[in-house]
């Protein structure tokens, strides 16, 4: 008898360290800000401050240096150059100046073929840095920006390479 009770004494203790299992693997010091229903995990560091409206973060409201993703279907932009052109032709628009500083065809995405664009732009009077990735899944194209004050840019790469490094679709 005193086997049994002890047998299933063993087996409660064992139920809370069973049932606080990760459903997505997120990986250790992230967290994932995607929504149950998108079709990607989009995992963040811990520290980043999930924004209230969409799919990003940003670091902190001090630094606003920030990440998003923002989905296209419907044959909007069935191309990732489609999405460019489209953008560089409004961006006089919004912006006073714009350089590109490289384009990078051969990135690779949650296994997938991605491109990547890093630019300036001048907006409000503050000169901002951007990287965007352009990934093509289920006839719907994501578009991942990261934007910073381009005097903080490179303070976030690490944290930034992190999140390009574990995005995953489901």
């Amino acid at each position: 008898m005193k086997k049994i009770i002890s047998v299933i004494l063993v087996l409660c203790m064992m139920i809370p360290l069973v049932s606080c299992a990760k459903d997505d693997e997120t990986p250790d010091g992230m967290k994932n800000i995607a929504g149950e229903n998108e079709a990607y995990y989009f995992y963040v560091p811990q520290s980043w401050v999930e924004n209230q409206f969409g799919t990003g973060a940003y670091y902190s409201t001090v630094d606003t240096s920030n990440i998003a993703i923002a989905a296209y279907s419907g044959g909007e932009y069935d191309t990732s150059s489609a999405y460019w052109k489209d953008f560089t032709d409004k961006v006089e628009d919004i912006s006073t100046e714009f350089e590109v500083i490289s384009a990078e065809e051969k990135k690779i995405i949650s296994e997938r073929n991605a491109l990547q664009y890093v630019y300036t732009m001048t907006t409000g009077g503050v000169k901002y840095k951007v990287q965007q990735i352009f990934v093509a899944y289920s006839n719907i194209m994501y578009v991942i920006t990261y934007t910073a004050a381009e005097d903080r840019f490179d303070a976030h790469t690490e944290d930034i390479q992190k999140i390009l490094d574990e995005f995953r679709f489901k």
